[in-house]
This record gives C-alpha cells, sequence and structure tokens, in this order.
C-alpha cells in the first residue's frame, strides 16, 4: 500500500509542479528515458544493499563517485570557473553527493532495501519545501496531496510492526 501512495504522490507532484500551461506532449523517448532512470535508480538500493554489508561507505564511494564522473564525463564542457563557481562546486560535491550519500548508505545497513527506498521517497517533498523555500516555487493543490500521501506512505513504513 505505501508503494502505492508514493507513486500516485509523487506523480501528483510532478504532475502539478512547473508551468501547467504548457502544451507539450510526453513523447516515447520521454516514457522510455523516465522508465529507465526509474529502474536504475532502484538498483540502487538493491545493490547498495548487497555492498554496504561488506564495506564501509567511505570506501563505496571511494570506487562509486569517481565511475559516475567517468559516465558523465562526455558531457562535461571544461571552462574556466569563478571561485564562487568551484565553491558551489565543492560544496555540492561534499554535502549534497558525498555526505547525503554516506549517510543513506550507514542506515541501509541497518534498514532494508524496500523500506529505505519508500523513505527516499520524502525527497520530492524536501526538494518542493526546498523550490518554496529559495525560489519562491509552490503546488497546486493537487501537489500538496501528493506531498501528504508520500508523508503518510513514509509514516506508515516506518511505524509498521
Amino acid at each position: 500500500m505505501a508503494v502505492v501512495l508514493v507513486m500516485l504522490g509523487v506523480f501528483l507532484i510532478s504532475k502539478t509542479g512547473g508551468n501547467t500551461q504548457s502544451s507539450l506532449s510526453i513523447g516515447w523517448i520521454a516514457i522510455l528515458s523516465g522508465l529507465a532512470s526509474g529502474f536504475c535508480y532502484s538498483l540502487y538500493y538493491t545493490i547498495g544493499k548487497y555492498f554496504s554489508g561488506r564495506y564501509s561507505s567511505a570506501n563505496l564511494f571511494l570506487w562509486v563517485l569517481p565511475m559516475g564522473a567517468l559516465g558523465i564525463l562526455p558531457f562535461v564542457d571544461f571552462v574556466e570557473k569563478t571561485p564562487l563557481a568551484w565553491a558551489a562546486l565543492i560544496s555540492v560535491s561534499l554535502v549534497s553527493t558525498f555526505l547525503a550519500n554516506f549517510c543513506y548508505y550507514q542506515g541501509l545497513k541497518t534498514l532494508e532495501a524496500g523500506k529505505a527506498s519508500i523513505v527516499a521517497t520524502l525527497e520530492p517533498v524536501v526538494a518542493a519545501v526546498t523550490a518554496y523555500i529559495f525560489l519562491g516555487e509552490y503546488f497546486s493543490f493537487l501537489g500538496y496531496v501528493g506531498a501528504g500521501l508520500i508523508l503518510l506512505a513514509v509514516m506508515s513504513t516506518i511505524y509498521d510492526h
């Protein structure tokens, strides 16, 4: 039931955000890309659970993060950066990438992958709150309903005995 609530909640958040007046249609490439992305993201939990019991979080990132960097290397333009840009890159690397994933893998050592994936769906709710605080973005009524469904699913997962 929690998975259904999460899927509906994420759909409502995604459907009601951004420019609702847009006339863009969603093509097959977008749908297939979204499904492939979701599949690959789901591997993050199962593969992560497997390796988190065998290696320390820091050791995992010693290998995983450079491999991820190699994956995006063909899409990177190397240009000079200002000190502010370097500070932003370093902050994102340390806080949003390393620290967030380190904490996640520490938690994954004690939580089963299915529950961890549902708890991780708080991400769109946190992103929406952050977008509201820093960018002044807000949901329609259905977006708030979606956020509520996600919170309900996460709470039911946490307190499921």
